[in-house]
């Protein structure tokens, strides 16, 4: 039988996480990080019905872009193994998704022998802009601060005036002693229990990995992405063919999303698109936003409909 481990990390929209919850809660714990800025009460009393939904107890001040992501992600995790249950895949998401296929053609596609991660290698990159996301020092990124123009501020201007100095980390760190090309794609991915365990132990162990990415920009879309495509899951895993990056969503193997300036809240008027994205998921959603659109898809779930024309990547054998 099918056992999901679903990892979460949240800030905010305590309903919404509910409806998450309650949309994936078929042969599946939940593991949920809330930001350590964010009162946990709520979230902790909406889904306090859960037997298999876990809080974790040591929380971080996540900035988007920051370390705080991985070291979160990290805390996870270790929380799903802790438990010591045979998960099937462990998996990735954040408080605002939602799924879009039925449940049994989820556990068919998570039952196989695919991890389901994808990497774009930075180091053998033809883009300097995405080079640079590893070759130049990023500080700040962690710093305490509420106001998000601030930060900007800070991280920002530290990075323009050192990328006017000669100071480069280089495009290959160390892993396991070896120096290893870098692989960026997004941070919502399923891994099997072998692999997940692989990334939690060789956060722990390789520190001067931890170090260099602890100053990249998005360190949580290069990490584990990285750590993963160098180790002896790469072959079951999703490399992006090329070297010409082509955007976030090329790169996420389970998610639908649109990101511009932002990522967009879908509402109702994209329930066909999000049908036709022939992914798992969709990021991202709102309670007083999303809701008819939300309705659409728990009917079109219990209905149990098949997908026409499913993504090869998360049907392959």
């Amino acid at each position: 039988m099918v056992k999901l481990a679903y990892l979460i990390t949240a800030y905010k929209d305590a309903n919404h996480l509910h409806r998450l919850v309650t949309a994936l809660n078929v042969n599946a714990d939940f593991f949920i990080h809330i930001d350590s800025r964010t009162d946990i009460t709520p979230f902790k009393m909406i889904l306090s019905a859960f037997p298999n939904v876990s809080f974790c107890e040591h929380r971080f001040f996540v900035n988007w872009g920051g370390f705080a992501q991985v070291l979160s992600t990290r805390e996870l995790i270790k929380c799903a193994l802790e438990t010591n249950k045979a998960y099937t895949k462990v998996i990735s998401l954040s408080g605002t998704d939602y799924p879009i296929w039925p449940q049994h053609q989820i556990e068919a596609a998570l039952n196989k022998d695919i991890e389901f991660i994808k990497g774009y290698n930075i180091t053998r990159s033809e883009s300097k802009k995405q080079r640079d996301k590893v070759n130049l020092y990023h500080f700040f990124r962690d710093i305490k601060v509420y106001h998000p123009g601030l930060k900007k501020l800070f991280s920002g201007c530290t990075r323009i005036i050192l990328s006017l100095t000669p100071f480069r980390k280089g495009l290959r760190p160390v892993i396991n002693s070896t120096r290893c090309d870098v692989y960026f794609g997004s941070d919502y991915w399923a891994l099997s229990l072998a692999c997940a365990k692989q990334v939690f132990e060789t956060m722990n162990r390789e520190h001067e990995m931890m170090r260099y990415f602890k100053h990249s920009f998005g360190p949580s879309e290069l990490c584990i992405n990285t750590i993963v495509f160098n180790s002896a899951f790469s072959s079951k895993a999703l490399l992006f063919e090329g070297t010409k990056y082509e955007g976030l969503l090329s790169l996420t193997p389970l998610h639908h999303i649109y990101y511009h300036k932002a990522i967009k809240i879908f509402t109702e008027t994209d329930y066909q698109t999000l049908l036709d994205s022939h992914k798992m998921f969709f990021r991202k959603a709102s309670t007083g936003i999303s809701d008819s659109l939300l309705d659409r898809i728990d009917l079109y779930r219990s209905q149990g409909s098949e997908l026409k024309s499913p993504d090869k990547s998360l049907t392959a054998v």
